[in-house]
């Protein structure tokens, strides 16, 4: 097959041309000509060159006063970054003002909304990963914003500005909303009721809705209230609540804890804990807690023992079960969460009817430590609402305001205590009686969720290497020095979320997602890197290395999509082990080798001091170099 002959192309010298069909350019014209001048003013002459740009890129020195050395435009996928800071969200009793909060761990104020106080509860709160919250309330026309309609769960942005509200039927509250990442939806839970919006005289206790628009998706009847909605990494609904025989489907199937198809509410599992289920956890590896007050032999495949912690997998099929506590707080409203791989279990029970009211099991139920959360003395059910395992392993607890907790120093109604010893880590008074559950501590994100991918520009300037994104200029880890300094010198090539460099003295590789630069030679796993290497290019998946001042000919390509193994004498031999021009029937080059230059993984140019060639297909299956010219070279 003879070889294919290079084309002339001259510079559309005569510049931009639109008046002509795109194959009918008059001569020296082209209909493409972008930011480009014909016409060297420094040289006097005609030839190829950029115009001068009107505003800087960066208005900064990339690395004070070196000159940049090299520059390298890369975009990588990414995944949603973990922010540095959690947040705290608190549904609290709306006689006191605000009834919904967000604030820092350090208990700083992110957002106050106004559900519709005096006398409206906010019952629950969540958010999204763009700063919007959903609002669960009870049911009022006194809500921030309001237009004068009935609202009981209302979207808010950042600001504390109503998006959009839904009306769950006359004095009916929501008790409970989650929000579905991977639907963008939110359910709301709510007491049963035929008057919600749109009802038609069905009865619901459970509403699905477009997170964006607020429009209604589907809604469920469990027959009796929930009082806990979830949704795990799936994104499955899961709904807890009073103990039901008449939920939509139950065939007169006794269930507390329901798991629900996220797109048209029909029940996959449930599961009867014997009673009420007050109150449900989900952890990071998807086990589900769920627990009640009352000790009951005649759960869901029940042995005739008294329990009332259950532990579940997301099919609802039962993993252990506790008796946690004492009879003497049965009938009380019990909150309880479940740490991840394998961690303890965090229960909150009333402080008057328990002392100490927040306890951490192990999984065999053994007690780990205990925690007063002091005592309103107001009779009842004390002032305990909700406790958590946060994702670093420590627990909060929120309640009703009181001065009497575990070294109280002044009133407080949220703490964090040491998730191993229960040692107070941090309390502060957010004002607000807490009187119901709502608290969550949420891990936001840095990263759009309809982006999966990140465009930046690599640099090299003074021997450091740096990234900018966007207008961020960084330095990753040992980027600092760790080229040289001289110019002209430095040459890279991106493979994989690796960028990597030779300078004729270092090769270095810059790991994207570590962001940290490393040594190659050092990182090999099979084989030895060729050092004092020059030049560099990707060609067919594999890194191709040349310009060795002690051996100028020859050139040295890794194994096809690792460039990490440089070994060219597997002991088995394959069609993408690694190969050199002096370890191969193709050879090496007849000249100094000053240029790699694939032009796509057909073919790739090999610059000579004083000629051409040209790699065809692959050297380790039947490929071969050919000289394109002996008359021309490449500096």
């Amino acid at each position: 097959m003879p070889l294919p002959q290079p084309q002339p192309l001259p510079f559309p010298a005569a510049g931009l041309h639109e008046d002509a069909g795109y194959d009918n350019q008059p001569p020296l014209t082209t209909n493409l000509i972008i930011n480009v001048r014909a016409h060297d003013s420094l040289k006097g002459r005609i030839r190829g060159g950029s115009r001068p740009g009107s505003s800087k890129f960066y208005p900064s020195a990339i690395n004070g006063s070196n000159p940049i050395q090299h520059i390298l435009k890369v975009v990588r996928p990414v995944v949603y970054e973990e922010l540095q800071t959690d947040s705290v969200l608190l549904a609290i009793d709306g006689a006191s003002g605000n009834t919904h909060q967000a604030r820092t761990l350090a208990g700083d104020v992110i957002l106050s909304y106004d559900g519709g106080s005096p006398g409206y509860d906010g019952h629950d709160m969540d958010t999204d990963a763009n700063g919007n919250y959903f609002c669960a309330v009870e049911e009022n026309n006194g809500w921030t914003g309001t237009d004068g309609s009935n609202a009981s769960i209302i979207k808010i942005n950042s600001s504390g500005v109503p998006q959009w509200h839904y009306d769950l039927g006359n004095t009916t509250n929501a008790l409970s909303c989650v929000y579905n990442p991977t639907k963008d939806t939110v359910l709301v839970a709510g007491r049963r009721n035929l008057n919600w919006d749109g009802a038609g005289g069905q009865l619901r206790t459970m509403w699905c809705f477009n997170a964006t628009t607020g429009v209604l998706l589907w809604t469920f009847d469990h027959g009796q209230n929930p009082t806990r909605v979830m949704v795990d990494s799936q994104g499955y609904f899961y709904a807890a609540g009073e103990e039901s025989t008449t939920w939509t489907g139950s065939g007169g199937a006794s269930a507390s804890i329901w798991k629900h198809d996220p797109d048209t509410g029909v029940v996959l599992a449930a599961f009867y804990t014997g009673d009420t289920a007050t109150d449900m956890g989900l952890n990071t590896d998807d086990e589900i807690i769920v627990g009640q007050g009352t000790h009951k032999d005649t759960w869901t495949g029940s042995d005739a023992s008294f329990k009332n912690v259950f532990i579940l997998n997301t099919n609802l099929v039962l993993q252990a079960t506790y008796a946690l506590l004492s009879t003497a707080v049965d009938n009380a409203t019990n909150y309880f969460d479940l740490k991840a791989s394998g961690g303890a279990i965090l229960v909150g029970c009333p402080t008057n009817v328990a002392n100490p009211s927040i306890r951490a099991f192990d999984r065999t139920g053994t007690q780990l430590w205990g925690w007063d959360a002091g005592d309103t003395g107001g009779g009842g059910l004390g002032n305990v609402s909700k406790v958590q395992w946060d994702l670093d392993g420590n627990a909060w607890v929120h309640g009703e305001r009181t001065a009497d907790w575990t070294g109280a120093t002044g009133d407080s109604n949220l703490f964090k205590l040491n998730g191993t010893d229960g040692t107070l880590l941090l309390n502060y008074d957010s004002s607000l009686r807490a009187g119901f559950p709502g608290i969550r501590t949420e891990r936001g994100v840095t990263t759009d969720p309809l982006s999966t991918r990140e465009a930046s520009l690599i640099i090299v300037a003074g021997g450091t290497i740096k990234k900018l994104l966007g207008s961020t200029l960084s330095t990753p880890t040992d980027g600092s020095a760790a080229l040289t300094t001289e110019p002209y010198r430095i040459n890279a090539a991106q493979n994989f979320q690796n960028i990597f460099y030779v300078d004729g003295t270092d090769s270095k590789y810059y790991d994207l997602v570590a962001d940290k630069v490393k040594d190659w030679a050092t990182d090999i796993t099979n084989g030895s890197l060729p050092t004092l290497c020059r030049l560099i290019a990707r060609y067919r998946g594999r890194m191709v290395l040349s310009g060795k001042v002690s051996d100028p000919s020859n050139w040295f390509m890794s194994k096809a999509g690792n460039p990490f193994n440089y070994n060219y004498a597997p002991s088995t031999t394959s069609a993408i082990q690694a190969v050199a021009g002096n370890a191969s029937e193709v050879g090496l080059v007849g000249d100094v080798v000053t240029a790699l230059m694939p032009f796509s993984d057909d073919a790739m140019l090999i610059g000579g001091d004083q000629s051409i060639w040209q790699m065809s297909g692959d050297p380790a299956a039947g490929g071969s170099i050919d000289m394109i010219s002996d008359q021309v070279g490449v500096a």
